[in-house]
């Protein structure tokens, strides 16, 4: 499928909303508050609901925690 120079010539949609400052940092501030819930209250809580909710036994808690974090961070 070939694009014709028309097509081309145009910015693509949204790009003046997309490149403004407000958006930018909306999605810094959206972004940054997100990360700051997952890893200030969730990680702080997971070993302690671990072990309760999915019968891992108490000393297999902490290895199963660090696994599950080198996870979510890696993707």
């Amino acid at each position: 499928m070939s694009v014709s120079s028309n097509d081309q010539s145009r910015p693509p949609k949204w790009l003046r909303f997309r490149s403004s400052k407000s958006y930018i940092g909306a999605v810094i501030f959206i972004a940054t508050f997100t990360d700051g819930v997952a890893y200030g209250a969730i990680v702080p809580i997971l070993p302690f609901s671990l072990p309760d909710r999915s019968g891992v036994p108490q000393d297999k808690g902490n290895e199963c925690e660090i696994l599950w974090l080198f996870n979510e961070d890696m993707s």
